[in-house]
This record gives C-alpha cells, structure tokens and sequence, in this order.
C-alpha cells in the first residue's frame, strides 16, 4: 500500500459496539494518548464515509474510537 501510488487510508479499531452514532469519533495514534479503547460500528461506518471526502488522514493508518 505504502508504494502504491494511489490515496488510500487504512482505518485502524479498537473493541466495536453496537452503540448509536455519536458523531464524536477520536482519531490518532497508538501510545499518544489521543484515542480510547472502543467505538460504535455506526461511528465507524461515519468515519470511513467522510474519509472519501477528507484528505487529513491520507495515505495514513489511524486508530480511531468514541
């Protein structure tokens, strides 16, 4: 993927749940500080739809959870 040349972003999850979307979607990096341990998949159905618009995490791999 990496040597690819095309946009891609790989979505990294923590422990999913069958929680309502809550809009409220933390996205970062292992070791950080800057995500939680679990996420909604209603939520991670959120997120991955506004990658295709969104460029802040191309060509990256960040975990994101509620």
């Amino acid at each position: 993927m990496r040597r690819s040349d095309l946009d891609w972003t790989i979505v990294r999850l923590s422990i999913l749940n069958n929680g309502p979307r809550t809009g409220n979607v933390r996205a970062g990096y292992m070791g950080r500080g800057e995500v939680g341990t679990s996420i909604s998949r209603a939520d991670i159905a959120d997120f991955m739809l506004k990658q295709v618009q969104d460029s802040k995490y191309l060509r990256q791999t960040p975990l994101i959870s509620n």
